[in-house]
């Protein structure tokens, strides 16, 4: 898939590209919300001495380090491109610049 290819050939990531992500407003009603489901669903866990902060230290790693509440920024991402091929282009020479 895309991801992958830009991966493995041109050695950029999801990170690379602008990026839109939930305010910290947003990632807090998340997290809550999961927790109470947690809660709900698997009380014995949620209660243990490590469920809730096991439970946190997960959402942290999927909502802050891996950013995987994040979508690209379109806008950004095309802002100042009056074409498909000079992004094509603006591109190519962002990630040749890189390889320097």
């Amino acid at each position: 898939d895309l991801a992958k290819y830009h991966s493995r050939v041109i050695n950029k990531t999801m990170e690379d590209l602008p990026l839109a992500c939930p305010k910290e407003r947003a990632l807090e009603k998340m997290l809550n919300f999961s927790l109470g489901v947690e809660k709900r669903m698997l009380p014995e866990l949620y209660a243990s001495p490590q469920g809730e902060l096991e439970h946190r230290a997960a959402f942290h790693k999927v909502a802050i380090t891996k950013r995987e509440f994040c979508s690209v920024d379109a806008k950004r991402l095309f802002a100042h491109q009056e074409s498909w091929e000079g992004f094509l282009q603006s591109l190519n020479q962002t990630w040749e610049g890189d390889e320097t």
